[in-house]
């Protein structure tokens, strides 16, 4: 991971402007570096050309084409490292099944308070964040 001089990496991908636009905002007032994409497609397009540049993955979970579970799946094979958390508005579908994937370490339901998912991203990178 980055020394602490160096910004902690965040990548945001929601379909939704606005909670795309509110989680930016918020990660950005953390101290983090974050880029965002609107759908699956293009956080691969983004993770293709630097793969390991992101520290932590912040994505819904359903999504037009790549839903979140399939995302954090491409993750655990090009960018091992990172880690994610996974936000969703049918949060049951996600945490109860059989198969999730183990890069996955936390499940925020939509509404949910940013706060709580900023103290969950300086839990995952560190307080150095």
């Amino acid at each position: 991971m980055a020394s602490e001089d160096v910004p902690r990496r965040v990548l945001v991908v929601e379909d939704d402007p606005v909670v795309r636009r509110l989680l930016r905002l918020r990660l950005h007032r953390a101290g983090l570096s974050v880029s965002i994409a609107a759908c699956g497609e293009d956080a691969i397009a983004l993770c293709k050309r630097a793969p390991d540049s992101f520290h932590l993955l912040v994505t819904d979970g359903v999504m037009p084409g790549m839903d979140g579970f399939e995302l954090a799946r491409y993750f655990i094979r090009f960018a091992p490292d990172t880690r994610v958390i996974l936000i969703s508005g049918f949060l049951h579908h996600f945490i109860s099944r059989p198969d999730i994937p183990e890069n996955i370490h936390a499940f925020f339901e939509k509404p949910f308070n940013p706060d709580e998912i900023i103290a969950k991203v300086q839990e995952l990178l560190g307080s150095a964040v």
